[in-house]
């Protein structure tokens, strides 16, 4: 089978009008790249001829910009996954291909003094293409093709193939050339732009990105700190204990994660914090805190709802189980208490979810340069303009502050300066 026999068999069975699996922008797009870019160059190659490094430098000689050549790359490996799909073929070479889609040099960015210098000087039609080109972040094509219906006068919006804001559920709006995202997670952000934008690839891989094991957090206001016996007959009170489980627990951790098994009677590891052990000043004179954390299934077999009825249950019989290592924890000396299930700590924090305190599974399909989605662990979108850092991006969530500092040095890079010449002015 060629390239060519391969994109009619693609265009044939999902950009059709009666497939609904792809909007209509992205097969639009689809198929201007596949008739502009992909078939004159590749239409007579055998699948099997189509090498990785061969479509590499063929992307790098384009006269395109990055992203662009990113996207043709993302079309590509779409193109061989769906010859997989349908059994034409047997591998994806396109999956290796590395692709950035970083800019080839920092672009001239006009401060608002140099724009209104620029609109006193230009007619009213020009003044019009350069102030929608501003508040709009159209290319000059998109400019030109504008139409009075595009245009939605009574949500100040035009149309637009890249994002240049967003609104709030208030209906408040901000425009920029940049954002950043740090508190949103990926599952929830590709869901804020059209999903043309992002580009199939990148959406397949964020359907596959992975929630962590679950959290449920038990609070405690007591009248004394744990006390955990000594062979020596003495006791100790510390800032930190783990209690850990049975070794055979271990191996079952991921089984009831995935069916949602709730076994009380093979309790889970504890990790017990107890600040006012250490720091009197965490809790009022005679008196402590006490935070018990474990991981347990976010998606119960009766659903994740199913928290909300056993949300004392389970925490109670928690509490029981490491009674057993803190006897002297008995029911009077707890003065109050603050449960938070998996589910909870979902509503509180939509960062952290499915319960997943650190936004998701730090596996090797989820760690350094795979994190959020292999190809985009750089910090950047796939929309221009957007970078992402926080507990999505490598390495991963925790108080490191290295998803920030990375994420800094990419956009100094892009505004043409560096975090060292920035950290020399300070």
């Amino acid at each position: 089978m060629t390239i060519a026999q391969l994109c009619d068999h693609f265009e044939q069975r999902e950009l059709s009008k009666e497939n609904t699996w792809r909007s209509h922008a992205t097969k639009k797009i689809y198929k201007a790249y596949l008739t502009r870019w992909v078939r004159p160059h590749w239409h007579k190659y055998e699948l099997s001829e189509v090498r990785t490094i061969r479509v590499e430098s063929w992307l790098r000689g384009l006269p395109l910009a990055k992203s662009s050549c990113a996207k043709i790359r993302n079309l590509m490996s779409v193109l061989f996954n769906h010859a997989c799909r349908y059994e034409l073929f047997d591998r994806n070479p396109i999956y290796l291909i590395r692709q950035s889609a970083k800019r080839r040099g920092a672009p001239t960015v006009l401060m608002p003094a140099e724009i209104k210098a620029l609109v006193d000087n230009l007619g009213i039609r020009e003044r019009t293409l350069v102030l929608l080109a501003v508040s709009t972040g159209l290319r000059q094509s998109e400019l030109f093709g504008l139409k009075w219906a595009d245009i939605e006068f009574t949500q100040g919006t035009c149309p637009s193939p890249r994002c240049a804001g967003v609104r709030c559920a208030d209906g408040d709006t901000f425009r920029a050339a940049k954002a950043v995202v740090s508190t949103i997670h990926i599952k929830h952000l590709v869901d804020m732009a059209p999903s043309a934008l992002w580009g199939e690839e990148f959406l397949q891989g964020v359907e596959l990105f992975q929630p962590e094991h679950a959290m449920i957090s038990l609070h405690y206001a007591t009248t004394a700190a744990p006390e955990y016996p000594l062979p020596t007959g003495a006791t100790i009170s510390t800032g930190e204990a783990v209690i850990c489980p049975r070794l055979e627990k271990y191996l079952m951790l991921n089984y009831e994660n995935s069916t949602g098994e709730l076994d009380l009677d093979d309790p889970p590891g504890l990790q017990i914090v107890s600040p006012s052990v250490v720091d009197p000043t965490r809790a009022p004179a005679g008196c402590h805190t006490v935070k018990i954390e474990t991981n347990l299934p976010y998606n119960l077999k009766q659903g994740p709802e199913h928290w909300d009825g056993i949300k004392d249950q389970v925490p109670d019989s928690l509490l029981n189980h490491f009674r057993r290592f803190a006897p002297n924890l008995t029911p009077d000396k707890i003065i109050g208490k603050f449960i938070q299930s998996p589910l909870d700590i979902e509503r509180m924090n939509p960062g952290m979810w499915r319960g997943s305190a650190h936004a998701g599974a730090s596996n090797s399909a989820q760690n350094g340069p795979m994190r959020p989605v292999a190809g985009w662990g750089e910090y950047r979108m796939p929309i221009p303009g957007l970078f992402q850092t926080g507990a999505c991006t490598a390495p991963g969530g925790s108080v490191t502050g290295v998803p920030g500092r990375n994420a800094a040095a990419v956009i100094l890079k892009e505004f043409g300066t560096s975090l060292e010449e920035v950290v020399k002015k300070v």
